[in-house]
């Protein structure tokens, strides 16, 4: 079975599976290396793409980065190595909202 899927911008993405039709959010995420590489992916979610994106970022922020470039290259960044995990295209949903200051 085929499914097509069309971005309709805004983390939403539209699947198209034979006759049925349902919407899927997305989050970016973003891992940023000590040597200043970033790297970026999407994560999708029929149900909810904030509890996935949780996900990702707890396995990455305890396991470590594995980076696959989709063209036989593997590699796995350890843990020490990552110096933040961003997460954007995520509704969110808090009482505790911050803000950032500097000296």
């Amino acid at each position: 079975m085929s499914e097509d899927c069309h971005d309709s911008g805004g983390g939403l993405a539209q699947v198209k599976q034979g006759s049925e039709s349902r919407v899927i959010s997305s989050a970016t995420m973003e891992v940023y290396l000590d040597d200043g590489k970033v790297f970026e992916y999407q994560v999708h979610s029929e149900n909810n793409v904030a509890a996935k994106a949780r996900e990702h970022c707890s396995a990455i922020i305890n396991n470590g980065y594995r980076h696959n470039d989709g063209k036989g290259e593997f590699e796995h960044y350890p843990t020490h190595r990552i110096t933040k995990v961003k997460v954007t295209g995520i509704p969110v949903d808090t009482k505790y909202v911050n803000a950032v200051t500097g000296t």
